[in-house]
């Protein structure tokens, strides 16, 4: 699977929408906004935030405007509610980096929808297998291996984020993949912030994650009613330090490569946003508190064409100096895989509250089928945080679901509705035994092993959290300068565990080579005397004497020869050349 296609969406559509000159008189009711935020993580690294988002009236039909048409066939057709997708490269650091951007996204590509089936299971699957394969073709991805092994149907983990019709039955569908590979797409774009959506820089990133997020909301942008279409179009990406010059300072064309050459015209609302800390020199420009956060505002409709190119920096009053904030995210989520067999193994989730409060999560792990769990080794045992053989700790599960999967049909789900006690670590784990799969069913690296999806944990952020590791504001219907001027956001978090590799048992794939070579060598060696005593006619020796066989004509006539000249005239010759001995009297 490619980022290729979702990546050449978001940059040509933003450009497409921006050169339009026209279209702001043409745009009626539909809205266009654009944003960028800046920051720098507690580990130094720089965090960049894109958003695009476009709403437009649901009574519009089939008069599209700037609203993209190929989505809303596409949910038309599938009669999809709300549904979202990312495709993320890389892994979000929790205790270095924070609470993810939300809504989070794992490794790899992930996709879940909510569809209209008429109350009726098999409507909900044909719709669902229909709608993978539109996905699949618009964004260039390989989505369709999400069918069947790896889609499930969790019933407490995911909620809807825009406004739900309670008159018409709809079902949640949800697969993920766990590897990307990524594809690069060289390309320069002519106007508003898409023009810093610079591949190279991106692709070169420690992470980073692309998404689109298509639902329904009011005009006022609650979720009370569903009169209107969104769509945000998503990027995150986090960069790296730069440890040869130690220099914290940065500007646009430091990070993105490119300058701010032309604003967009039909945009709304077109800002940038960077988050001051202590460490930067603080500049004259417009600035935004929300809490104990101060934003600089920079308003690019507001500049003039003279203004541009634009070169947006920032410089700081120090350099890297390392080691830097080593304090972690009071709420985590790791997983590893233990055991070194290839007949069977254990997958541990490390669940860590250290906040004061007790805090409710939802666990949830889609399993594929060749991976069969033992339900009676699920277990969950917590200790107090910083105590190696503290207190066991009991943990309140509130609600635990578990579907067994089907080989080749459907993977397993886990989801476990639980209470973490105050600062305390706790250990889900479980058991499994691994399944022989057909000779077609392996990849070309098999030896390399399996991704199987990382594990998500959702809950709802208390206040020691919320307010002391949100890395930024806003979450998947509020944008960070809606925030700031006073819109409320829920405080809805999810937090996915590491992508983990397991060794299958594999068939010798190299024995039929083997076997082809060794055959071959052989055939070779053997070829030669076999064909020669296989063709050859086996001529009886002379009759008179069984050991001398008959000479051959030419040869007899060369004997001859020798005979009468060597032996009958070189001889007496030889001979008379020798003087006689004289008698002795």
């Amino acid at each position: 699977m490619t980022f290729y296609g979702l990546f050449i969406f978001i940059i040509c559509f933003s450009a497409l929408i921006c050169n339009g000159l026209e279209l702001k008189k043409l745009k009626k009711d539909d809205t266009y906004s654009e944003e960028l935020l800046i920051k720098r993580l507690k580990s130094e690294h720089l965090l960049a935030q894109f958003r695009f988002v476009i709403t437009s009236d649901v009574k519009s039909g089939l008069d599209y405007l700037l609203f993209p048409r190929i989505i809303s066939e596409v949910v038309t057709k599938h009669h999809i509610e709300e549904f979202h997708m990312s495709l993320t490269h890389g892994s979000w650091r929790l205790n270095e980096w924070g609470v993810p951007p939300q809504p989070a996204s794992p490794s790899g590509a992930e996709l879940y929808a909510w569809i209209y089936g008429n109350n009726t299971r098999k409507s909900v699957d044909e719709r669902w297998v229909s709608f993978v394969n539109s996905m699949n073709g618009i964004f260039c991805t390989s989505l369709l291996d999400i069918l069947s092994t790896y889609t499930a149907a969790p019933q407490i983990s995911f909620s809807r984020m825009g406004y739900s019709n309670s008159e018409v039955s709809s079902e949640i569908r949800y697969g993920a993949l766990s590897r990307e590979t990524i594809g690069m797409m060289y390309g320069l774009f002519q106007t508003g912030l898409s023009m810093l959506l610079n591949p190279i820089k991106i692709y070169e990133s420690v992470f980073h994650s692309m998404s689109v997020h298509f639902l329904h909301i009011c005009k006022d942008g609650s979720v009370s009613c569903g009169d209107r279409r969104r769509l945000e179009l998503n990027l995150n990406f986090v960069s790296e330090i730069d440890l040869k010059s130690r220099s914290l300072n940065w500007s646009f064309r430091s990070v993105f490569g490119r300058q701010l050459d032309q604003k967009c015209m039909v945009a709304d609302r077109d800002l940038v946003l960077f988050e001051i800390d202590r460490k930067v020199k603080m500049q004259g420009h417009l600035l935004q508190k929300k809490n104990d956060r101060v934003y600089s505002v920079y308003n690019i409709s507001a500049y003039s064409p003279s203004d541009f190119p634009l070169d947006i920096s920032a410089k700081y009053n120090t350099h890297l100096n390392l080691p830097v904030d080593d304090s972690s995210t009071l709420v985590t989520i790791r997983s590893y895989a233990a055991g070194v067999d290839q007949q069977s193994g254990r997958l541990i989730s490390v669940l860590r509250n250290g906040q004061l409060v007790s805090q409710r999560v939802t666990y949830t792990h889609v399993v594929p089928w060749f991976l069969r769990i033992y339900y009676h080794t699920i277990s969950i045992i917590c200790r107090a945080e910083n105590v190696d053989e503290g207190e066991v700790l009991n943990p309140k599960v509130i609600r635990k679901i578990f579907i067994p999967g089907k080989d080749r049909q459907r993977p397993f789900l886990l989801e476990w509705d639980i209470i973490l006690p105050a600062k305390s670590v706790c250990e889900f784990s479980w058991e499994f035994d691994k399944a022989f799969l057909r000779v077609n069913e392996y990849p070309p690296d098999a030896n390399h092993g399996f991704y199987i999806p990382a594990p998500v944990m959702s809950f709802s952020a208390a206040d020691e959290l919320w307010f002391k590791n949100r890395t930024v504001l806003g979450n998947s219907l509020v944008t960070i300068y809606d925030e700031i001027l006073g819109k409320e956001t829920d405080r809805s978090i999810r937090m996915y565990g590491e992508i983990l590799l397991i060794l299958l048992p594999v068939p010798d794939f190299s024995m039929p080579f083997n076997v082809i070579c060794l055959v071959c060598t052989a055939i070779a060696m053997l070829f030669g005397p076999v064909h020669s005593l296989t063709t050859k006619i086996m001529i009886p020796l002379s009759e008179e004497n069984k050991d001398l066989a008959p000479l051959p004509p030419l040869r007899r006539l060369l004997v001859f020869i020798y005979n009468l000249v060597f032996k009958q005239v070189v001889m007496k010759i030889w001979k008379k050349s020798i003087p006689k001995k004289e008698k002795i009297s």
